[in-house]
């Protein structure tokens, strides 16, 4: 019996070996991670549907938002007016999140953000732009 458990043990081992290589290969290449700028939009920002000024009009307060058209004029510190083809509305910019892009009210940018709102005031907190023509 002690014969025979051996033997079957043996036989398991060659059987293992002679499995189809693909059946045991695995990734042994070095693991590094991808530095933020490859990752997929998908894991840094959550899915936000693009809106019109207006409809981030009537949106809630603290509603991420992403909005497509141009940033027709300075009136203040980091403070502009943005407008697409439904309306306007004051955009708050800091300084780093131009990221040293040159944009002119004649180009087209999406804008990411949060809108902010109070009884005499509506805008959007920008968390980035993107350049689009």
């Amino acid at each position: 019996m002690r014969f025979t458990k051996g033997i079957t043990a043996v036989f398991h081992a060659l059987a293992l070996c002679a499995l189809p290589s693909a059946a045991l290969s695995a990734y042994v290449g070095g693991s590094q991670s991808l530095p933020p700028q490859m990752w997929p939009a998908s894991l840094i920002e959550p899915a936000v549907a693009r809106v019109t000024v207006e409809q981030a009009r009537y949106a809630k307060a603290g509603t991420p938002v992403v909005v497509k058209g141009s940033i027709a004029q300075h009136v203040g510190s980091d403070q502009y007016v943005f407008e697409d083809e439904t309306s306007s509305i004051l955009v708050s910019i800091p300084d780093q999140t131009w990221r040293g892009q040159d944009i002119a009210p004649t180009n087209v940018v999406e804008l990411h953000g949060t809108l902010k709102k109070t009884p005499r005031l509506v805008k959007i907190n920008v968390a980035k732009i993107v350049k689009v023509q």
